[in-house]
C-alpha cells in the first residue's frame, strides 16, 4: 500500500544549495503525481520561499498550489484541496497531524526536512532543562524521540484506510546518512522503504502509483 522513498543525493539541509535542489525535486514529484500531494515543512520561511519558486511551474502545469498563510488558513485550504483533483498543499504545524484524507485525495506526502524543533522553541528549552536536571543527553532523550513522533504523525497522513495507496518522499538525506535515521524509519509502519537518487525518483513514483 505504501512506500517510503529517501532521496540520497540531496545536500545537507544547511548547505547553501539545499533550497535550490529542494525546489527541483518538488517539481519532479509534482510532475509525477499530477497533484494530490502534500508537502510538510518545519519552517515558515522555507515554505514561503519554496512556494514562490514553484508557483509558476504549478500554474503552467494546471495544478493548484495551496500554501499555508499565503492562500488561506487550515480549514479553507483543506476544503479547497479536497475539492480539487489537481492540487498541491504546502503546510506546517497542524498539517503534520489530525488530517484525514482517504483514497485518491492524497497520493503523496513529501517531508522537506526531518521535523526537529527549533532550538529556540519554548518546548525545547523546557525539555533541555529537564534533561540537564536529570543528567540526560537532551538530543537522545528529548529532541530525537520528539522528532520521531512528529515524523510518524506526518507519514500517517497518507494511509487512512485499507484501500489507500501512496508514497512518502523524504527530501532529507540525513534519514540515511545519520545513525539516528533508523529511529525515524522504525517509528513508522511502512515496511517498503527505498533509497533512490533524485534522477530516478520520478519514474519510480509513477510506476508505484500506477501512473505509467
Amino acid at each position: 500500500q505504501a512506500r517510503l522513498y529517501t532521496v540520497d543525493n540531496m545536500p545537507d539541509p544547511l548547505h547553501p544549495a539545499y533550497n535550490k535542489i529542494l525546489t527541483e525535486r518538488l517539481q519532479d514529484i509534482i510532475a509525477a503525481t499530477g497533484g494530490a500531494t502534500m508537502v510538510l515543512f518545519t519552517s515558515r520561511k522555507q515554505l514561503q520561499e519554496t512556494a514562490a519558486k514553484i508557483r509558476p511551474f504549478c500554474e503552467q502545469a494546471g495544478i493548484r498550489l495551496l500554501a499555508q498563510y499565503e492562500d488561506g488558513e487550515f480549514a479553507f485550504l483543506m476544503e479547497e484541496f479536497m475539492s480539487s483533483s489537481k492540487a498541491v498543499l504546502m503546510g506546517l504545524e497542524t498539517f503534520w497531524e489530525g488530517i484525514d484524507l482517504k483514497g485518491d485525495l492524497l497520493r503523496c506526502v513529501v517531508i522537506a526536512k526531518l521535523p526537529f524543533r527549533s532550538p529556540g522553541d519554548p518546548y525545547v528549552c523546557a525539555g533541555e532543562l529537564y534533561c540537564q536536571m536529570n543528567k540526560k543527553n537532551s538530543f537522545q532523550h528529548f529532541m530525537l524521540p520528539d522528532a520521531a513522533v512528529r515524523f510518524k504523525q506526518g507519514t500517517g497522513r497518507l494511509i487512512r484506510s485499507e484501500k489507500d495507496q501512496g508514497a512518502v518522499v523524504v527530501l532529507d538525506s540525513r534519514l540515511d546518512r545519520k545513525s539516528y535515521g533508523t529511529v525515524f524509519k522504525n517509528s513508522i509502519p511502512i515496511k517498503q522503504q527505498e533509497t533512490i537518487s533524485g534522477e530516478l525518483l520520478t519514474s519510480s513514483l509513477q510506476q508505484f502509483l500506477n501512473m505509467t
